[in-house]
């Protein structure tokens, strides 16, 4: 080998010396933060899965709530065929009575769709608030792996997190097909 080669050899070498080095350092120097940034991690699944949760609740909600309203429209034109058959404004007698418990049956039903909404509404402000601190995580790790020297690092999205927790799991899609949505376990 020639003295040129051997300088190229050596001058690699201090090249890879060095950058072991500055990985070993960094690895040795940045310990707390890697800490930090799996235990955020974490953190960052388990609000990725609150907010695929919450969104599926809420799917379910609204299609329930849905439901409600038609039954409940069906109830009301029946109420409004008593109207129909009143004379003036009053109402037979012998249709009074059939039309009070209808009536209270709708108003009950009515009471029940409320409830459903209501919870409807809980469950939309806790998806909100689990998408902000998915969000709020999300942006931290970013920024801390930054700091790392990781300007990449994968942030898992939440359907992600669901399936890497378990909650949902991926069914393969063919090759240029939109796919299809995740089944809950």
């Amino acid at each position: 080998m020639t003295r040129r080669a051997w300088t190229l050899v050596a001058f690699l070498l201090v090249v890879v010396a060095a950058r072991l080095g500055k990985e070993v350092y960094n690895w040795i120097a940045y310990a707390d933060e890697r800490e930090r940034l799996v235990a955020m991690r974490t953190r960052l699944v388990d609000a990725g899965v609150e907010v695929l949760q919450s969104r599926a609740r809420l799917d379910t909600l609204r299609q329930e709530i849905d439901r409600e309203d038609r039954a409940l429209e069906q109830e009301r034109r029946a109420l409004d065929a008593y109207g129909r058959r009143a004379q003036g404004r009053t109402l037979p007698a012998h249709l009074y009575a059939a039309y009070r418990v209808e009536l209270d049956r709708y108003n009950q039903h009515v009471v029940r769709r409320n409830e459903r909404f209501r919870e409807w509404e809980k469950v939309i402000a806790q998806n909100h608030a689990s998408v902000d601190r998915y969000n709020a995580l999300a942006d931290s790790a970013r920024a801390l792996a930054r700091e790392l020297g990781d300007p990449y690092y994968p942030i898992p999205t939440p359907l992600e997190a669901a399936e890497e927790r378990g909650v949902v799991r991926a069914q393969p899609t063919r090759p240029g097909s939109a796919g299809t949505p995740p089944a809950f376990r």
